[in-house]
Parts: structure tokens; sequence; C-alpha cells
């Protein structure tokens, strides 16, 4: 018996990458039976579709290159601050806590309730040599965009930051060991476990069902936690989208993948 939790829950079915694999009937509704699931764009040199899958546009500043995290925020994009429409004005809101740098952003969203940005901030960027040493530890933080206020709200939880569409429930990814798991913020409840990989960036539709970019493609959870399916790849993603009705952009790295389903992703522009 394999004891090392090496091995993921993969499907045993003689199939080609990309497909959908069901482990509820439930998923049935949120896939549709027209789902479908292809390749539209794919640069191999170049891992362009790393994160952030809300850019309209190429970066025209240093200050915005290979975005880690992104949302919509009062109809601007939210990477630091840019403003997608001509003349692409880009401006930093918040870099520091309190005079100190903070470590690597990695995912962000807008509460849809009281309008504040929650993101996560991890020391991805010292771990892969391209940023100083922390200053401060890996922590999830709460940023009011009208007086500038920033605190801490969760420590240890890196990644995965998504909100249930009535705003009442907030869910993260963490992973000081593998396997991995997500959690709720509220009482650090247990939320589901990530059999592959670590949790990612996510999504929500307007059931509340969640999205997770894992280590073999994206996994589906109803809101109790439950999984439902995966869109499996045979490889990571990293973050993914709602596209307009019933399209997923899924970014992994290398590609974007575009399944077509039956579900519909939530509003994130507050």
């Amino acid at each position: 018996m394999d004891l090392s939790y090496s091995s993921p829950l993969r499907p045993n079915v003689n199939l080609t990458p990309p497909y959908f694999h069901i482990f509820d009937d439930r998923s049935t509704d949120i896939l549709g039976p027209n789902r479908s699931d292809r390749v539209i764009v794919e640069i191999d040199t170049f891992p362009f579709a790393h994160e952030e899958p809300l850019g309209s546009r190429p970066p025209t500043s240093d200050d915005v290159q290979i975005n880690n995290g992104g949302t919509l925020l009062r109809g601007d994009l939210l990477l630091l601050e840019s403003t997608p429409q001509p003349p692409f004005n880009d401006t930093i809101i918040s870099n520091s806590f309190y005079g100190r740098q903070f470590n690597s952003f990695n995912d962000a969203k807008v509460h849809p309730q009281s309008g504040a940005i929650f993101f996560t901030d991890t020391t991805y960027g010292f771990e892969n040599g391209f940023r100083p040493a922390p200053l401060i530890p890996s922590q999830v933080y709460r940023f009011d965009v009208d007086t500038g206020e920033v605190r801490v709200v969760a420590d240890g939880l890196l990644q995965g930051i998504a909100f249930s569409p009535d705003g009442s429930t907030e869910l993260y990814g963490v992973y000081p060991t593998l396997p991995a798991t997500m959690y709720t913020f509220i009482n650090r409840r247990v939320f589901a476990f990530i059999d592959s990989g670590v949790p990612g960036g996510s999504a929500l539709d307007t059931q509340g069902n969640l999205y997770v970019g894992c280590g073999d493609g994206t996994e589906i959870f109803n809101p109790n936690g439950t999984l439902l399916g995966k869109v499996f790849l045979g490889f990571g993603s990293a973050n993914m989208v709602f596209a307009g009705a019933n399209r997923l952009l899924i970014l992994a790295d290398t590609k974007i993948f575009l399944p077509e389903i039956a579900a519909e992703g939530v509003n994130l522009n507050f």
C-alpha cells in the first residue's frame, strides 16, 4: 500500500487529456451535455499563462510584468492597479506593510459586500531567486481602497483566495506540506483535500461551486467541499477565470484551455 500520498486520484481511463472526469453525478449539471475542452493559445517557449487571467493587453510599464494574480476593481484591472483603457496608466496602490516591503503578492479578490481587497503575500519570489529575503511572514491581508488601511487577517494561508457569491465564506489554500488542504478563513475550517499538487488560483460559479487549479488540472468542488469532478489536463494549472457565459479559461503556463460548460461565473467587478 502506498502511504506516501505521492499518487494522486488519477482517473483509470484510457483517454488523452484534456478531458472531464466525473466523480459525482451532480457534476453533470455543472458541465452540461455539450461540454468541450480545447487549447486556444499555446507558446511552448514562454510561460505566458502562469497566472493573472484578467489581462486585456500586454503590460506597458516595468511595474507590471508576468502578473501573479489579478481581479477587477471598480471597472479597473487590479494587478497592482492597472486601468485597461488608453493611455494604460499603471498606479501602485500598495507595496508595503507599514514600511516593510511585501514579499510576493500571490492572489487577490475584492469582497462583494465591503469592496475591500483581500490578498495573499508569500515567499515565492525569494524561494525562486528574484526577491530579497522576507521581512514579514506569509500572510493574508485586507486593504481598504478608500482609506488605505491595510491589516493582517490570517497567517500561514498562502494562495487560492476566493469568496462565496454572498461574501459570507472566504476560502484559501495552504500547503506547509504535501498533500495540501483548502481552508475557510472563518475558524480555519478544512474545506477540501487537494490530492494532486497544491491549490492555486480559484474561481466560483453562480451556484457556489469552487474551481481550483491543482497539479493535474482543475478540480471542481461543491459548496460543502465535495469533489465533483476534474478538468483533467495531465499537468498543473495555476489559475482560471470565467470569460462570459459558459466559458472557463484555464491558465497552464504555456497553454490556455477553454472548457465550454453549463456553469456561469460570479460577477467579479465590485
